[in-house]
């Protein structure tokens, strides 16, 4: 076998490692809203909710009923803050098992109804603004029996990495953008597009192709 063809197996075969991304959600800043609202995410991406004033939950819901849990669906239990010039000091985060089309809204009050609800993975008719239109309708809000699942607190890391995906192919909030959010769940437009993870970039992209030419040279070295 040529030395070239050696080469273009061994890219054939190479597969590049994709890092899993952190998405920030901001929980209640900007009124009865979850920042943003529709997200894309991937399998074992985490989302991170971060919980303003005055006191607001996260309930995995269901598409058949709106404003109502998911059987087995995460929860974080009501997460009071009473100073509004900042964020509680903990944050509630969960892990994508898989990357289904996902609900999730606050149990607070009429908060759901009020339109506070967001959409993970939105496809087809499973959309954030369809589930918001049913949730206007609704006439009561459910909890969730007993205390958090799904998912677990850590402390609010002042300077967080930014991996932070809006999307909005909805109609939720403009063109597909990438928020980069600091302390607080501050957020900043940095342009349209998907997150490039930490690590990933023209930085591994130089990487992998160095590895790529070694793993080239040396099958060259064998084929003489």
């Amino acid at each position: 076998m040529s030395p070239l063809n050696n080469i273009l197996l061994l890219a054939a075969g190479f597969s590049p490692l994709v890092a899993a991304v952190n998405h920030v959600v901001v929980v209640g800043k900007d009124g009865l809203v979850f920042n943003p609202p529709d997200l894309k995410a991937n399998l074992g991406d985490t989302l991170e909710f971060r919980f303003w004033a005055k006191n607001h939950s996260v309930v995995q819901g269901n598409w058949q009923t709106a404003c109502q849990p998911h059987e087995d669906g995460f929860f974080s239990g009501f997460v009071p803050q009473a100073d509004e010039t900042k964020p509680n000091g903990q944050v509630f985060k969960i892990t994508l098992e898989d990357t289904d089309p996902k609900v999730f809204y606050c149990s607070q009050g009429m908060h759901c109804k009020n339109g506070m609800v967001g959409v993970i993975n939105g496809l087809g008719n499973r959309t954030f603004n369809a589930y918001k239109s049913l949730a206007a309708e609704v006439t009561s809000v459910g909890n969730p029996s007993g205390g958090v699942k799904g998912g677990s607190f850590e402390a609010l890391q002042a300077n967080p990495a930014p991996t932070t995906t809006g999307s909005s192919g909805d109609g939720a909030g403009g063109a597909d953008s990438t928020q980069t959010t600091g302390a607080g769940g501050n957020t900043q437009q940095t342009g349209s597009g998907s997150t490039t993870p930490p690590g990933s970039g023209a930085g591994s992209f130089g990487v992998s192709l160095g590895a790529l030419a070694a793993a080239g040279a040396f099958a060259v070295a064998l084929s003489f």
